[in-house]
């Protein structure tokens, strides 16, 4: 596992396709974020636009898994001798620090301007807890990558799954709702509605973690991938 991992890893910091998305997520953070630092600090601004850009990772995933399928490169990892969980816990967990990068990366440097313009504290304990909830949100668009095996089919349903998330948002009530969704917890970040005893919001993370990297794994062992 350990040969997919330095190869995946450099193809992902040597591929234009990582910046470009890397690049594209901090534009529309900058500008979303500028909505709000005249009510709120600058780290609590940049919770806000978390769920609006996970569109980024949907795009992610096709570039670091499904369109890896069209092109038959997993496939070759196969023939190559390496085991289907070796080749699926490589492209994960290579896909999950690309992700990871992005979104914890740019909010760590929303808090970074907002101790430098204005001298505010950044709040590394919220950052701490909303990494699991960064990671559900990431293996999402994986699932459909893994399941799909192309780019089609998987921006099909990460577009699907990314209109009914904005749907959710802007549902009334969505605040009580927030707490049984990966997504919802950067929005209770952002309303300062995050509870004193985050356990339960940790577990529920780490549910959905679960479930989609099994599922992943289970359509991964499922595939004809001769």
């Amino acid at each position: 596992m350990t040969k997919v991992i330095r190869a995946e890893i450099y193809k992902l910091f040597h591929s234009f396709h990582l910046w470009g998305i890397a690049l594209g997520y901090l534009f529309l953070n900058s500008i979303l974020v500028h909505d709000h630092t005249d009510e709120m600090s600058f780290m609590r601004s940049g919770m806000y636009p978390i769920p609006f850009l996970i569109f980024f990772m949907v795009a992610l995933a096709i570039v670091m898994i499904g369109n890896e399928f069209d092109q038959r490169q997993i496939q070759g990892y196969i023939a190559a001798g390496h085991k289907r969980f070796e080749v699926f816990a490589g492209k994960l967990i290579v896909y999950l620090m690309g992700s990871m990068g992005i979104m914890l990366g740019t909010l760590l440097l929303d808090g970074l301007a907002g101790l430098l313009i204005r001298g505010e504290a950044i709040d590394f304990g919220t950052v701490l807890f909303l990494i699991p909830s960064f990671i559900a949100i990431a293996v999402v668009p994986a699932f459909f990558a893994f399941l799909f095996k192309d780019i089609g089919k998987t921006l099909g349903s990460g577009l699907v799954c990314f209109v009914l998330m904005i749907a959710s948002v802007n549902t009334a009530g969505i605040s009580d709702k927030a707490v049984y969704l990966p997504y919802g917890h950067s929005l209770l970040g952002y309303s300062e509605a995050l509870p004193a005893d985050r356990t339960g919001l940790l577990l529920l993370d780490l549910a959905w973690i679960a479930v989609f990297v099994i599922g992943s794994y289970v359509a991964v062992c499922r595939s004809d991938l001769k």
